[in-house]
């Protein structure tokens, strides 16, 4: 398995000190929204609101948002649903892919239909991972949710 409840459990963890850290700056413009209301000056009012609503977009977008996609990520991989993939490794891409949010390397197989043929799966390997020494034309085990790679392993095809 390349995922653990501990993995989960770390992102859920900087996920509430980002938003503590966020929340400081924010109670402080706040607090000087209020001031200023309440002194009635209204040129601060404003520019402490328009600080403290970029303050707070920024930080959703920048901080917060990758860690909530990421920790869903790692709901899915741990809880959802998986099926196994098995296929010869063709290729890893360097580039990295973002998929819902989540940053991948694609990860191509090539498997066999029922005639014989041979086809390309694309799956998605995370870049947060250490991808594995694999040569091309090794056959891999796959448990896969959706197109993303659960847990990998060498090993011959079943029959």
């Amino acid at each position: 398995m390349l995922y653990t409840q501990n993995d989960l459990q770390m992102i859920q963890r900087q996920k509430r000190q980002r938003i503590f850290l966020m929340l400081i700056p924010a109670l402080v413009l706040l607090a000087g929204v209020i001031a200023s209301l309440a002194i009635r000056v209204m040129w601060l009012t404003i520019v402490l609101t328009a600080l403290l609503g970029a303050e707070l977009i920024a930080c959703q977008d920048l901080l917060i948002r990758p860690l909530t996609n990421y920790e869903k990520h790692l709901k899915n991989m741990l809880h959802g649903r998986t099926r196994e993939v098995e296929g010869a490794f063709s290729r890893i891409s360097e580039d990295i892919t973002e998929v819902d949010g989540v940053d991948f390397h694609a990860v191509l197989l090539i498997e066999y239909d029922e005639k014989g043929r041979p086809y390309d799966r694309l799956v998605y390997f995370d870049a947060m991972k250490e991808f594995p020494e694999v040569q091309p034309g090794e056959q891999l085990r796959l448990l896969v949710h959706d197109k993303a790679i659960v847990s990998l392993s060498k090993g011959t095809p079943s029959p």
